[in-house]
């Protein structure tokens, strides 16, 4: 699987609610960085996404979900 070197607004919004995703980042800044852009994007957007970081594998896996 493609390798992202950050995960994007973009790529949160497109989201439907209740979806899950992985996402493989570059590097383990990228995990924490996705992390926060997440939270900020649920503020913004009024929705929520749950993160879950795996640093061995450099992935974060997403849900998005009603407040």
């Amino acid at each position: 699987m493609e390798r992202l070197e950050k995960l994007t607004r973009e790529d949160l919004r497109s989201m439907e609610m209740g979806e899950t995703k992985t996402f493989h980042l570059m590097t383990a800044a990228a995990l924490d960085s996705a992390a926060v852009t997440a939270g900020q994007v649920g503020r913004l957007d009024d929705c929520k996404y749950s993160c879950s970081r795996d640093y061995d594998e450099k992935t974060v896996t997403v849900t998005k979900s009603m407040l």
